[in-house]
């Protein structure tokens, strides 16, 4: 058995890493790809909440959506469309976003603040949301199949 010379084994990863290396960059840039049109959907999912942008909703809604709610409320697509109507946001933020893949399937765990107005137009109380979003990759891009809630607590503005 003969040693590998220094100046071979260094040529020998060289070369491992120039065919290795692309490849592993690729998937990054897919990843953060996908990272970055996940949260995008979000912000779009916000916003028409907002803004009271139905046909928008309707889009970034999966048809077999499952809408949780913090007092364990579940609500399909149809259900959650019609309370989003009538409710009104004034902000949705999402903090500290993780994010993972699982095929064509994302889970986004967020902190979400939540400031909403009443019925008689006074502010409610800002709302602290541990959110758990769940996504899937269809040939139309990303759409919201389940949003899983639980309330932290009042949030604290400054």
């Amino acid at each position: 058995m003969t040693r590998a010379t220094p100046t071979l084994t260094l040529a020998c990863a060289l070369v491992l890493g120039a065919l290795v290396c692309p490849a592993h960059a690729r998937a990054q840039e897919q990843r953060q790809g996908d990272e970055a049109r996940v949260m995008a959907v979000l912000e779009t999912m916000a916003q028409a909440t907002i803004t009271k942008d139905m046909a928008m909703l309707d889009q970034v809604f999966h048809r077999e959506l499952i809408y949780e709610h913090t007092n364990g409320l579940t609500q399909t697509k149809a259900e959650a469309l019609k309370l989003l109507a009538g409710w009104n946001v004034r902000s949705m933020k999402f903090l500290d976003p993780t994010i993972r893949f699982y095929g064509s399937v994302a889970l986004v765990k967020t902190i979400t603040l939540l400031q909403t107005v009443r019925r008689d137009g006074t502010s409610a109380p800002d709302s602290r949301l541990d959110v758990l979003w769940v996504l899937v990759k269809e040939s139309g891009g990303w759409q919201i199949v389940a949003r899983h809630t639980t309330r932290l607590g009042s949030a604290k503005t400054d």
